[in-house]
């Protein structure tokens, strides 16, 4: 199933532990949280904006994943062959893009991700159509980004998406694509919270976690 139950997941939000590998907050442990209901199908992540974080920075949303073995389950149904079905151990591989850096020995590549070529960079670097995990972490044009990632073809199983928390909690605030960076690093920027929250049930996503401050975590 690729979609968070929703009754459990509620069920289990009061009692998940917070912790942090390599993210800037507590995104690592939501995410393993999340991938644990909704399981894997191709452990392929794509990650917007990070620094050469293996060398120098942090932050990344997607090196925890990298880091560790996943089980995965197998296409084998058991209600057809009256097994259980087969587990076998997949390790997370991915694409990483910032606008300054670059580092091919894991894989990061400096691109200027925006909501006019992602689609094409997408296509340019082979990535599946149906990529596990997709993290937009851009400073500005992240809810655009995402719009025109999965207007056709493209439908990343779980979301990452930075929200700008300057803007009130109810507020329906998305710059426009031409003016959604701050250019003198004030705080009128991106989209609100709210403004994510409904541009993603519009391509049939739903908040499932929200890092204070930073991410909103989408899943179908």
């Amino acid at each position: 199933n690729p979609c968070v139950p929703k009754d459990v997941w509620r069920q289990t939000l009061p009692m998940l532990a917070k912790w942090r590998f390599s993210s800037e907050a507590d995104q690592d442990s939501v995410l393993a949280a999340v991938f644990s209901y909704v399981g894997i199908i191709n452990a392929v992540y794509v990650e917007f904006g990070v620094n050469d974080l293996w060398n120098r920075g942090t932050g990344s949303n997607t090196r925890f994943l990298r880091s560790t073995v996943w089980r995965t389950r197998s296409s084998v149904q058991t209600n057809r062959t009256g097994l259980p079905r087969r587990h076998f151990k997949q390790t997370w591989r991915g694409i990483l893009f910032d606008i300054q850096h670059q580092n091919p020995s894991i894989n990061l590549w400096r691109e200027n991700i925006t909501h006019s070529n992602v689609v094409k960079t997408f296509e340019d670097y082979h990535i599946v159509e149906d990529v596990d995990y997709v993290s937009i972490d851009i400073d500005g044009c992240d809810v655009w980004v995402f719009l025109a990632l999965t207007e056709k073809y493209y439908r990343p199983r779980v979301i990452s998406i930075e929200y700008n928390p300057y803007f009130g909690f109810h507020e329906m605030v998305a710059n426009s694509p031409s003016q959604c960076s701050s250019v003198d690093g004030g705080r009128f920027f991106g989209a609100s919270l709210a403004a994510v929250a409904y541009f993603a049930g519009r391509r049939g996503y739903a908040p499932v976690w929200v890092v204070c401050g930073a991410d909103v975590i989408l899943a179908q």
